[in-house]
């Protein structure tokens, strides 16, 4: 699953640099960006947020096959028709939403053909949310099944069909033409939803030996699945409504000044890669144990140290190096092509920003995923409130800053903070369930932290004693990665055969004793 995540998230990264290079970073980019995450907001709205951490702990209890191919099909059958009916919804109501994502940038010049651009492109994505809906129904089937190589490999061919779609846009639009034509937005938009379609097949046909015959899907019905969804489902909407009106707050800001949404979106996709490719991969590992080990705070409080500790220590480099590179890497991500100068300094400026969200966010999701593996759905919902209330304060405070750099700073900081306030309410609640959510982590902490310090300061002497040149940088990322692998080596060992857990499942390596996780 590491190795396909990655190769996902590079030609994911290579997608918002094609992006970069035809659109530039402006209005015609933030077009896109805004309408492109529009569906799968609406997806976590239909369906509750029931498609991510919450579906995985029921479909890996145990139980007979029979059984477990019904709960699948009924989730699959009930969630893909909802989402169906919010494509169609999504479609109706572009002009609305179009007006609304556009408020901050009510008095600008061009507000109205940001209008146009974003409702156009509405209409065009809003079947991806029912491709999103299957995949997310697969990619939590084959998550409960253990085959996690398909779940992080089926993103490369979405992101190689949109690459191929970008490929005919720059070949049909001028590079200098003003205004995207409808020619250009058509290529954009149903470029897009193709390459969504191809993902949920592949992953459709994945998990098609674990699913029942579709005549079954439609005439049978798992009724304890339906009611556990129910009542996971009240609550894991709160949690999703608060997200979603968190980022349509934030994008509604970012609009204030062309470029800020774009690299808004795209500085939280890089910090989005050692994420997915840690903290996704050991999170997805881990959850069908947690949801196995839920009645047994022994095993379940081992499971947990043992995602922990290595998401602690493969992260810390990551939140340095994010800092540290920031320039380097959004010069490499969008400084060719349309994009300018101070976009791309704006650019790096969120992605440095931005490091500071990453151990709050990954802890985050740990500490959820344990909450949904204890059937107890209503502590992240309730920690999620303070979450996007901080969010929101945040984007309030960012009204006042008048350059997109002061905008892009207040929104970000804002994000970090938000889930740092979450980690804190949710540790509290685990701690008070008996789960030791912050035992083991001193060690981590320590080798991981003294290997990234001394990679800091090998990276800082360098950039003293040599003149700024693409060998400096070679040398220095070198060096880095070279004294910081010595502090998480300890952390990347296979997990030894007493790791066996008492479910049954080989637990996730840990570089320790009982210490240790998109």
């Amino acid at each position: 699953m590491a190795a396909g995540t990655l190769v996902s998230r590079a030609t994911g990264l290579g997608r918002t640099a094609a992006l970069a290079a035809v659109l530039g970073i402006g209005l015609a980019s933030d077009a896109y960006t805004a309408a492109s995450v529009v569906p799968t907001m609406l997806l976590v709205l239909v369906t509750g947020g029931t498609l991510s951490a919450a579906l995985v702990p029921i479909l890996s209890r145990d139980s007979e096959e029979a059984d477990r191919r019904r709960a699948a099909g009924t989730a699959l059958a009930g969630l893909s028709a909802l989402a169906a009916v919010a494509s169609v919804v999504l479609a109706v109501a572009a002009p609305a939403l179009a007006r609304f994502l556009a408020l901050g940038a009510r008095g600008q010049p061009d507000h109205d053909e940001r209008i146009r651009l974003v409702t156009i492109l509405l209409v065009l994505v809003a079947p991806q949310v029912f491709f999103l809906a299957v995949t997310a129904v697969t990619s939590a089937v084959l998550t409960a099944r253990g085959r996690l190589g398909i779940v992080g490999w089926s993103p490369v061919a979405t992101n190689i069909a949109f690459l191929l779609a970008l490929v005919l846009y720059a070949a049909v639009v001028p590079a200098s033409a003003d205004q995207i034509p409808v020619v250009g937005l058509l290529i954009l938009g149903l470029g897009s939803t193709a390459a969504a379609a191809i993902g949920s097949a592949i992953q459709l046909r994945s998990a098609a030996r674990h699913l029942p015959a579709w005549r079954g899907m439609l005439r049978q019905r798992d009724r304890g699945l339906v009611r556990e969804l129910r009542r996971t489902g009240g609550w894991t909407l709160l949690y999703a409504v608060a997200n979603q009106i968190g980022l349509l707050v934030v994008l509604s800001v970012a609009a204030r000044r062309n470029g800020v949404g774009s690299a808004y979106q795209w500085s939280f996709t890089v910090m989005q890669l050692p994420f997915a490719l840690i903290g996704v991969t050991l999170l997805s590992a881990s959850l069908p144990a947690l949801a196995r080990a839920a009645d047994d705070r022994q095993v379940f409080n081992r499971v947990v140290r043992r995602s922990s500790a290595p998401l602690l220590a493969l992260l810390l480099p990551c939140v340095a190096g994010l800092v540290l590179f920031a320039p380097l890497i959004a010069r490499a991500l969008v400084g060719y092509g349309a994009a300018d100068a101070p976009g791309t300094a704006l650019v790096a400026r969120g992605i440095a920003l931005f490091a500071a969200a990453l151990l709050p966010f990954a802890a985050f999701q740990l500490l959820t995923r344990s909450c949904y593996a204890l059937r107890r759905p209503r502590w992240p919902a309730l920690a999620n409130l303070a979450v996007n209330a901080v969010t929101v304060t945040g984007a309030l405070l960012a009204l006042r800053p008048s350059t997109p750099q002061d905008v892009l700073s207040v929104l970000v900081l804002s994000y970090a903070a938000s889930y740092a306030v979450g980690c804190v309410i949710l540790g509290v609640a685990l701690r008070g369930a008996g789960v030791s959510v912050t035992v083991g982590l001193l060690r981590p902490a320590l080798t991981s932290g003294l290997g990234t310090a001394v990679a800091t300061v090998a990276v800082l002497g360098l950039r003293a004693a040599l003149p700024a040149s693409g060998l400096t940088d070679l040398a220095s990322i070198a060096a880095f990665g070279g004294a910081a692998l010595v502090g998480v080596l300890p952390w990347l060992k296979p997990p030894a055969a007493s790791a066996v857990e008492d479910t049954g499942q080989v637990s996730v390596g840990s570089g320790g004793s009982d210490t240790h996780v998109r």
